[in-house]
Protein backbone atom coordinates (compact mmCIF):
# COMPACT_ATOMS: atom_id res chain seq x y z
CA UNK A 1 0.00 0.00 0.00
CA UNK A 2 1.62 3.27 -1.08
CA UNK A 3 1.25 6.08 1.04
CA UNK A 4 0.09 9.55 -0.47
CA UNK A 5 3.24 11.98 -0.31
CA UNK A 6 2.39 15.31 0.88
CA UNK A 7 0.40 15.41 4.48
CA UNK A 8 1.00 17.08 7.58
CA UNK A 9 -1.44 16.37 10.19
CA UNK A 10 -1.70 17.80 13.58
CA UNK A 11 -2.31 14.89 15.81
CA UNK A 12 -4.43 15.13 19.16
CA UNK A 13 -3.62 11.73 20.95
CA UNK A 14 -2.64 11.33 21.10
CA UNK A 15 16.56 0.88 31.76
CA UNK A 16 19.41 2.87 30.93
CA UNK A 17 23.23 2.84 29.68
CA UNK A 18 25.96 3.97 31.47
CA UNK A 19 26.91 7.40 30.26
CA UNK A 20 28.92 7.67 27.33
CA UNK A 21 31.97 9.15 27.61
CA UNK A 22 33.57 9.28 24.29
CA UNK A 23 32.72 8.07 20.56
CA UNK A 24 33.96 4.45 19.29
CA UNK A 25 36.77 4.98 17.57
CA UNK A 26 34.48 2.28 14.42
CA UNK A 27 32.70 5.11 12.17
CA UNK A 28 31.14 1.51 10.16
CA UNK A 29 27.53 2.11 9.72
CA UNK A 30 25.22 -0.05 11.44
CA UNK A 31 21.45 -1.69 10.25
CA UNK A 32 18.26 -2.68 12.04
CA UNK A 33 19.56 -6.88 11.51
CA UNK A 34 22.66 -6.23 13.57
CA UNK A 35 22.98 -6.54 17.59
CA UNK A 36 20.49 -6.65 19.60
CA UNK A 37 16.88 -5.56 19.05
CA UNK A 38 16.35 -1.60 19.23
CA UNK A 39 14.22 -0.37 22.23
CA UNK A 40 14.19 2.62 24.01
CA UNK A 41 14.05 2.05 27.66
CA UNK A 42 13.58 5.26 29.45
CA UNK A 43 15.16 5.65 32.79
CA UNK A 44 12.56 5.26 36.06
CA UNK A 45 14.10 7.73 38.28
CA UNK A 46 15.99 9.87 36.24
CA UNK A 47 16.71 12.37 38.66
CA UNK A 48 16.16 16.38 39.32
CA UNK A 49 15.34 18.53 36.59
CA UNK A 50 18.91 20.28 37.07
CA UNK A 51 20.55 16.88 36.96
CA UNK A 52 18.55 16.17 33.80
CA UNK A 53 19.48 19.09 32.11
CA UNK A 54 23.53 18.52 33.30
CA UNK A 55 23.66 15.29 31.77
CA UNK A 56 21.60 16.65 28.22
CA UNK A 57 24.14 19.31 28.15
CA UNK A 58 27.64 17.06 28.64
CA UNK A 59 26.03 14.33 26.54
CA UNK A 60 25.26 17.29 23.80
CA UNK A 61 28.99 18.31 23.99
CA UNK A 62 30.07 14.76 23.19
CA UNK A 63 27.74 15.25 20.28
CA UNK A 64 29.76 18.52 18.84
CA UNK A 65 32.71 16.60 19.22
CA UNK A 66 31.69 13.51 17.42
CA UNK A 67 32.36 12.96 13.70
CA UNK A 68 29.08 13.27 11.79
CA UNK A 69 29.81 9.76 9.90
CA UNK A 70 30.07 8.28 13.30
CA UNK A 71 26.56 7.31 13.09
CA UNK A 72 26.29 4.19 15.97
CA UNK A 73 28.32 7.06 18.16
CA UNK A 74 25.88 9.67 17.68
CA UNK A 75 22.74 7.15 18.00
CA UNK A 76 24.07 6.12 21.57
CA UNK A 77 24.54 9.95 22.97
CA UNK A 78 20.85 10.62 21.52
CA UNK A 79 19.32 7.78 22.81
CA UNK A 80 21.04 8.33 26.40
CA UNK A 81 19.56 11.71 25.89
CA UNK A 82 16.41 10.31 25.39
CA UNK A 83 16.30 7.50 27.64
CA UNK A 84 18.30 9.29 30.82
CA UNK A 85 16.88 13.04 30.53
CA UNK A 86 13.14 12.20 29.54
CA UNK A 87 11.74 15.12 31.51
CA UNK A 88 13.46 18.16 30.01
CA UNK A 89 13.16 19.98 26.07
CA UNK A 90 16.37 17.86 25.33
CA UNK A 91 14.98 14.53 24.66
CA UNK A 92 12.43 15.70 22.46
CA UNK A 93 15.28 17.66 20.37
CA UNK A 94 17.08 14.20 20.37
CA UNK A 95 14.60 12.39 19.20
CA UNK A 96 13.75 14.95 16.07
CA UNK A 97 17.36 14.64 15.44
CA UNK A 98 17.75 11.34 15.72
CA UNK A 99 14.49 10.70 13.68
CA UNK A 100 16.53 12.47 10.95
CA UNK A 101 19.44 10.30 10.83
CA UNK A 102 17.47 7.07 10.47
CA UNK A 103 15.60 8.81 7.72
CA UNK A 104 18.77 10.32 5.98
CA UNK A 105 22.53 9.32 7.00
CA UNK A 106 22.13 6.17 6.30
CA UNK A 107 22.08 4.30 2.89
CA UNK A 108 18.13 3.15 3.14
CA UNK A 109 15.93 4.26 5.60
CA UNK A 110 15.84 2.54 9.10
CA UNK A 111 12.14 1.94 9.56
CA UNK A 112 12.24 -0.19 12.60
CA UNK A 113 13.96 2.41 14.48
CA UNK A 114 11.88 5.49 12.78
CA UNK A 115 9.15 3.62 13.84
CA UNK A 116 9.62 2.67 17.26
CA UNK A 117 11.71 6.38 17.92
CA UNK A 118 8.51 7.89 16.93
CA UNK A 119 5.70 5.72 19.22
CA UNK A 120 7.80 6.79 21.80
CA UNK A 121 7.68 10.26 20.65
CA UNK A 122 3.54 10.10 19.81
CA UNK A 123 2.77 7.76 23.35
CA UNK A 124 5.16 9.99 25.93
CA UNK A 125 4.85 13.71 24.81
CA UNK A 126 1.73 13.90 22.42
CA UNK A 127 1.41 17.49 22.39
CA UNK A 128 5.14 17.82 21.32
CA UNK A 129 5.55 20.53 18.43
CA UNK A 130 7.37 18.05 16.24
CA UNK A 131 4.80 15.43 16.57
CA UNK A 132 2.65 17.03 13.64
CA UNK A 133 5.79 16.98 11.24
CA UNK A 134 6.74 13.57 12.42
CA UNK A 135 3.98 12.04 11.71
CA UNK A 136 4.01 11.17 8.04
CA UNK A 137 7.15 9.84 8.94
CA UNK A 138 5.45 7.30 11.10
CA UNK A 139 3.01 6.57 8.65
CA UNK A 140 5.93 6.06 5.80
CA UNK A 141 7.52 3.65 8.20
CA UNK A 142 4.31 1.37 9.05
CA UNK A 143 4.04 1.33 5.44
CA UNK A 144 7.43 0.41 4.43
CA UNK A 145 6.89 -2.31 7.32
CA UNK A 146 3.67 -3.26 5.97
CA UNK A 147 2.05 -3.20 8.96
CA UNK A 148 -1.33 -2.09 8.16
CA UNK A 149 -2.79 -3.13 11.58
CA UNK A 150 -0.57 -0.26 12.77
CA UNK A 151 -1.78 2.35 10.32
CA UNK A 152 -5.62 1.24 11.10
CA UNK A 153 -4.76 1.73 15.03
CA UNK A 154 -3.13 5.55 14.47
CA UNK A 155 -5.61 6.66 11.67
CA UNK A 156 -8.59 5.76 14.01
CA UNK A 157 -7.37 7.87 16.74
CA UNK A 158 -6.68 10.96 14.44
CA UNK A 159 -10.48 9.98 12.80
CA UNK A 160 -11.77 10.26 16.44
CA UNK A 161 -10.34 14.66 16.16
CA UNK A 162 -13.53 16.91 15.19
CA UNK A 163 -11.46 19.11 13.71
CA UNK A 164 -9.88 18.12 10.23
CA UNK A 165 -10.58 19.64 7.45
CA UNK A 166 -12.45 18.45 4.61
CA UNK A 167 -9.16 18.00 2.29
CA UNK A 168 -7.29 16.55 4.95
CA UNK A 169 -9.99 13.77 5.81
CA UNK A 170 -10.16 12.78 2.21
CA UNK A 171 -6.33 12.61 1.76
CA UNK A 172 -5.94 10.31 5.13
CA UNK A 173 -9.28 8.88 4.63
CA UNK A 174 -7.97 6.90 1.30
CA UNK A 175 -5.31 5.78 3.43
CA UNK A 176 -7.64 4.42 6.21
CA UNK A 177 -9.80 2.76 4.35
CA UNK A 178 -7.29 1.00 2.03
CA UNK A 179 -5.57 0.01 5.58
CA UNK A 180 -8.93 -1.49 6.81
CA UNK A 181 -9.19 -3.31 3.59
CA UNK A 182 -5.91 -5.09 3.90
CA UNK A 183 -6.64 -6.41 6.85
CA UNK A 184 -9.91 -7.90 6.20
CA UNK A 185 -12.15 -5.19 7.72
CA UNK A 186 -14.70 -5.06 4.27
CA UNK A 187 -17.73 -3.12 5.93
CA UNK A 188 -15.42 -0.59 7.75
CA UNK A 189 -13.47 -0.16 4.65
CA UNK A 190 -16.88 0.76 2.40
CA UNK A 191 -17.95 3.00 4.87
CA UNK A 192 -14.40 4.94 4.80
CA UNK A 193 -14.82 5.05 1.32
CA UNK A 194 -17.92 6.45 1.07
CA UNK A 195 -17.07 8.91 3.83
CA UNK A 196 -14.21 9.84 1.48
CA UNK A 197 -16.14 10.08 -1.33
CA UNK A 198 -18.84 12.35 0.26
CA UNK A 199 -15.84 15.02 2.02
CA UNK A 200 -14.29 15.05 -1.94
CA UNK A 201 -17.68 16.34 -3.11
CA UNK A 202 -17.29 18.06 -6.26
CA UNK A 203 -14.02 18.25 -6.18
CA UNK A 204 -13.10 15.61 -7.97
CA UNK A 205 -10.08 15.09 -6.75
CA UNK A 206 -7.64 11.78 -7.84
CA UNK A 207 -7.86 10.59 -4.43
CA UNK A 208 -12.09 10.96 -4.39
CA UNK A 209 -11.58 9.04 -7.96
CA UNK A 210 -9.60 6.05 -6.66
CA UNK A 211 -11.71 5.83 -3.83
CA UNK A 212 -14.66 5.54 -5.84
CA UNK A 213 -12.91 2.42 -7.62
CA UNK A 214 -11.55 0.89 -4.86
CA UNK A 215 -15.11 0.93 -3.51
CA UNK A 216 -16.84 -0.92 -6.34
CA UNK A 217 -13.81 -3.13 -6.08
CA UNK A 218 -15.11 -4.15 -2.47
CA UNK A 219 -19.17 -4.41 -4.03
Amino acid sequence: MKFSMIKVIIVFLLFVQPVFSAPPASTDEKTESEGQPFSIRVKTNPGTREEQIKLARDLTALMVQADENQLDALEQLHLQVIESAPDVQHAQNSIWMLSNMYEFAYSTPQAEKQMILLEHLFGKYPDSTAAPLLANRLLNAYCSLGKPEKLVEFYGKVFQSKEIDDRTFVLYGLDYAKALKEIGKRDEAKAMFEAVIQKDGKSNSFEGNLAKTMLADLK
